[in-house]
């Protein structure tokens, strides 16, 4: 059964996603974006979430500072 993940890196300057979809060991990035976030990360991070429409995927994984 294929699922869809989100990756999160949120950084001093931007913040970076990425979307995986399928199954646990076969895994494939289907998208990314890397976006500015002028010193406001939760602005730029829920815009980006929104649009990807973040209440469809599976799971999800953060990093930053």
């Amino acid at each position: 059964m294929n699922r869809r993940y989100i990756g999160l890196d949120v950084g001093a300057e931007a913040v970076k996603v990425v979307e995986l979809w399928g199954e646990p060991g076969r895994l494939a990035w289907t998208r990314r974006a890397r976006v500015e976030h002028q010193k406001d990360p939760s602005a730029a991070l829920l815009a980006t979430l929104r649009e990807w429409g973040w209440d469809g995927a599976a799971a999800a994984c953060a990093t930053g500072r």
